[in-house]
């Protein structure tokens, strides 16, 4: 599933030239394809924000220590009107190679300009507010339109040890939150990834019924897997 997606996204008709600018990657397709979905699924019919969480640990230059403790995590924000959103077919399920291949391209531009001066520029700006409690997300994720997204996938969580054991499911608990998505690693030996949307009840039951629709995140032969938790 997950190299069917991906495959999908880079088939599409791209938004610009071939090349380095039109690269994507899986984590770019599924967060395309859900922002779409799940937009759908809320059925506000409003322009949607979504927030990537960036790990700036090798994008500040010089570099900072992997295992550097402190949060060093920015937002790249990517926005879609409505339009981009809908399904170009009678299938309200269905999104198109073409769609999908743009969406994803604006997530993976959304990242790519979260480059060293644009990191810097957050902090030095960061840095001069008086009163950091002012500063407040321009994003509306809980019962609005727009989506947080972040990715858990190749952090080595399986790789922790506790006296000897490695663990064979890392996951969070059920979490009242709405607009919350997160891409896991799958369950230790597993292949794939898992999704994990928190939304709104109602929304849910719709977006199931969406994403069941979408023929080719269901090729079972295909060994990668994607899980959505819903």
């Amino acid at each position: 599933m997950m190299k069917n997606i991906k495959e999908v996204a880079s088939r599409g008709k791209p938004a610009a030239t071939p090349s380095y600018s039109s690269y994507v990657s899986t984590i770019d397709a599924i967060t395309a394809l859900f922002t779409s979905l799940i937009s759908r699924a809320r059925g506000h019919g409003r322009d949607v924000s979504i927030t990537t969480a960036v790990n700036a640990r090798r994008r500040l230059d010089p570099r900072m220590p992997e295992n550097y403790a402190g949060n060093v995590i920015f937002s790249a924000l990517a926005s879609f009107s409505s339009a981009e959103l809908q399904s170009e077919e009678d299938d309200e399920g269905w999104v198109s190679p073409s769609s999908l291949s743009n969406l994803a391209q604006r997530v993976r531009g959304s990242i790519r300009g979260s480059d060293n001066n644009y990191l810097r520029d957050a902090i030095d700006f960061l840095t001069n507010q008086s009163n950091l409690a002012m500063i407040q997300p321009a994003t509306n994720f809980i019962f609005g339109p727009d989506i947080m997204y972040t990715s858990w996938v190749r952090t080595g969580m399986y790789d922790a040890e506790f006296e000897g054991t490695h663990p064979w499911f890392v996951s969070v608990p059920p979490l009242p939150f709405d607009g919350f998505v997160i891409i896991s690693e799958a369950p230790k030996n597993s292949p794939g990834v898992d999704v994990l949307v928190f939304l709104e009840s109602t929304a849910m039951e719709k977006l199931k019924t969406l994403f069941s629709h979408v023929t080719y995140v269901h090729d079972v032969g295909n060994n990668q897997v994607l899980r959505p938790t819903l």
